[in-house]
């Protein structure tokens, strides 16, 4: 897996200024859009609320709740047609 900067602050393990957080939140769509097949079973955060963010295992891109259930869904539905 990818180290992820944003990840990373997400996770209090790193603080960033503005401009590098700009820059690891580039850096997490680009890894994010480079997987063959998201697995986002990382909870980077407890509880189920709209704010929690998800890691996926396979790239290490991280995603919202509701990012996470649309990519899902999506999944879903192409499997049944």
């Amino acid at each position: 897996m990818n180290i992820n900067k944003y990840a990373e602050v997400l996770r209090g393990n790193l603080k960033l200024n503005g401009l590098e957080l700009y820059e690891a939140i580039v850096q997490n769509r680009e890894i994010g859009d480079k997987c063959e097949l998201h697995n986002f079973d990382i909870s980077l955060k407890q509880g189920k609320t709209i704010s929690e963010k998800w890691q996926c295992s396979n790239c290490g891109t991280v995603v919202d709740y509701r990012e996470k259930r649309m990519y899902e869904l999506g999944l879903n539905h192409g499997r049944t047609k």
